[in-house]
């Protein structure tokens, strides 16, 4: 078994729906709010407020700045490695094929916002980079702004639809 995100999730209920939504929810967190750029943002800024106090903090409890360094440095590498494992763990557990690069954006700019399983991108997030895995069910649909219309999708496999559920066939 394999664990992500402290689940044993090869082990989970066998109700496929369930399954497809707790897959594409990970990959979706893997791709936004745990992805090792917003992880590695947040310990540096979490980082640049707490150094300016660490030598008091050291002189008052008898620390040192080394150990304080040695630990920012052991949770960077943790969370680095968090990174890489989750794509392997999600590949092996799943049978997962990628990963594959994925752009989201419309033309002309502002036009129309695009949802892609549990994210919303508006028309001012656009365009957006992310990773994703074949040999899943992954929803993509696109919302025209008003006095626009959706016309086509443009990817590998030439996706017509106004929404879609691609499948392993597609590298979006």
């Amino acid at each position: 078994l394999r664990t992500v995100t402290g689940v044993q999730t090869c082990a989970l209920p066998i109700y496929s729906g369930f399954q497809t939504w707790y897959r594409n929810r990970c990959i979706d967190l893997w791709n936004t709010t745990f992805s090792c750029d917003t992880m590695l943002y947040k310990l540096d800024s979490v980082v640049a407020v707490l150094t300016p106090e660490m030598p008091r903090h050291a002189t008052r409890w008898a620390g040192n700045l080394t150990d304080w360094q040695n630990n920012v440095q052991t949770l960077r590498t943790f969370i680095t490695n968090r990174c890489n494992y989750l794509s392997t763990g999600l590949q092996s557990c799943y049978s997962l094929s990628g990963p594959y690069n994925v752009v989201l954006n419309v033309d002309p700019p502002g036009s129309g916002s695009i949802d892609l399983n549990s994210l919303h991108f508006a028309p001012n997030q656009l365009p957006w980079y992310g990773t994703y895995f074949g040999n899943i069910t992954t929803s993509l649909s696109a919302t025209p702004e008003p006095n626009y219309a959706f016309q086509n999708w443009t990817s590998f496999s030439q996706i017509d639809r106004k929404s879609t559920r691609l499948n392993s066939s597609h590298r979006t």
